[in-house]
């Protein structure tokens, strides 16, 4: 069980929805948030190993505290996790066409997403933008996909890097890769293919 395919039926019903496809896109990301919460369920029973990418202070502290190392590494995996899946469901939210429906949900998904990822990240700026909480310019949407840009380009140079992938860095990968469906992009995908300028064979 892979948490990179969340990461793959997310994206693919992104994909789907700008190319005007709202029941197929809406069944992926079903999908996509359905496997979020059977990684989480998993978590709770799965052994936690400590090796991998913590440096030799971090494994100095596990074998000094040994289970306490392994309840802080369980936490991170949970928020992780956590992250990947409320971007699903605030994906799922305008592609259903209920997006200003469930705002109690809405507000404890950027809570999450806070907590991982950062206030200024696109993620956040994106769920308050969703929530109408703030607006922003086309010059602060290319700058957060540039800053997620290279963020992405360093992630992906370390998976290359590793010939069998550690837990953490597989779920950190897919919170991060996981896409958000920014406001100025819904209606794009709601008028579908003539939009976006592909032609239907």
């Amino acid at each position: 069980m892979s948490a990179f395919w969340a990461t793959a039926q997310n994206n693919a019903g992104l994909g789907l929805f700008f190319l005007g496809e709202r029941e197929e896109a809406a069944a992926a990301l079903a999908r996509a948030a359905g496997h979020w919460g059977r990684m989480l369920e998993r978590l709770g029973s799965q052994e936690i190993e400590l090796a991998g990418r913590s440096s030799a202070h971090h494994l100095r502290l596990a074998e000094r505290h040994h289970e306490a190392y392994r309840g802080h590494l369980r936490a991170r995996y949970e928020r992780l996790l956590r992250t990947g899946a409320a971007i699903t469901t605030a994906n799922l939210r305008p592609v259903r066409g209920a997006a200003n429906d469930g705002r109690a949900r809405a507000d404890q998904d950027l809570s999450v997403i806070v907590d991982t990822l950062g206030s200024r990240s696109l993620e956040a700026s994106t769920l308050r933008e969703l929530a109408g909480e703030t607006h922003s310019g086309l010059h602060d949407l290319a700058s957060g996909l540039r800053a997620k840009a290279v963020m992405v380009r360093k992630l992906v140079s370390e998976l290359a890097s590793h010939a069998s992938l550690p837990f953490q860095l597989e779920i950190e990968a897919a919170a991060h890769l996981t896409g958000i469906l920014h406001p100025r992009l819904v209606g794009a995908g709601q008028e579908g293919v003539e939009t976006t300028g592909i032609d239907e064979d």
